[in-house]
């Protein structure tokens, strides 16, 4: 985050945080007790997610005693580089495979009336709206883990229309990507909506 300012730790301190696949560190369902390695992970990131003061300099990595000792060299004073996290937005996403049937599971448990009845084969994709922090929570993520994520959003399902209008923007980084491929050498590529569909 810091050199994605340029070092500007005032800026780094009011930047986003983004962790694609947070569903990779849930822990498995089908493990007997605590998967730590997992678990690990989730309390690891315990602490920057809140209010804390995290140091950059690592005393155990062999970078940032190279870089204390060059830093030390030039100056003669010792570097601490210090990044406090209450202003840094932690966004995480996944695919949540499996979190489905948990969300099911609960809302058939609590059934009345009409919807007492419900049936797996009858749920659409609608039901993920209905994710609770309990289900996350059964879904292997730890408690403390959850409570630092107040909100919850879930998106809507891409349809094959949605695909392909993704592909037919004309800046689109995956068919620009494809271009420059292509233009190295020498052949102009052009994608026609037919072969999108």
């Amino acid at each position: 985050l810091v050199y994605e300012a340029n070092d500007d730790i005032n800026l780094a301190e009011n930047g986003i945080v983004y962790i694609d696949e947070i569903d990779k560190i849930a822990s498995s369902q089908n493990i007997i007790g605590h998967d730590v390695s997992r678990t690990g992970v989730q309390r690891a990131l315990l602490k920057p997610m809140e209010e804390t003061d995290v140091d950059l300099k690592v005393p155990h990595d062999p970078i940032s005693q190279i870089q204390a000792i060059e830093h030390y060299r030039r100056t003669g004073k010792r570097e601490k580089q210090i990044v406090n996290t209450k202003n840094i937005l932690f966004i995480m996403s996944g695919a949540f495979e499996g979190l489905t049937d948990i969300i099911k599971k609960r809302l058939q448990r609590q059934g009345i009336g009409f919807e007492a009845d419900i049936h797996p084969s009858e749920v659409s994709m609608d039901i993920l709206k209905d994710v609770r922090a309990q289900d996350l929570i059964e879904f292997g993520f730890e408690s403390e883990f959850i409570g630092r994520l107040p909100v919850i959003v879930v998106f809507d399902e891409l349809t094959k229309d949605d695909l392909v209008e993704i592909l037919k923007n004309p800046n689109n980084p995956i068919i620009l990507s494809k271009k420059k491929d292509f233009m190295a050498y020498d052949i102009n590529i052009q994608f026609e909506d037919s072969c999108l569909l």
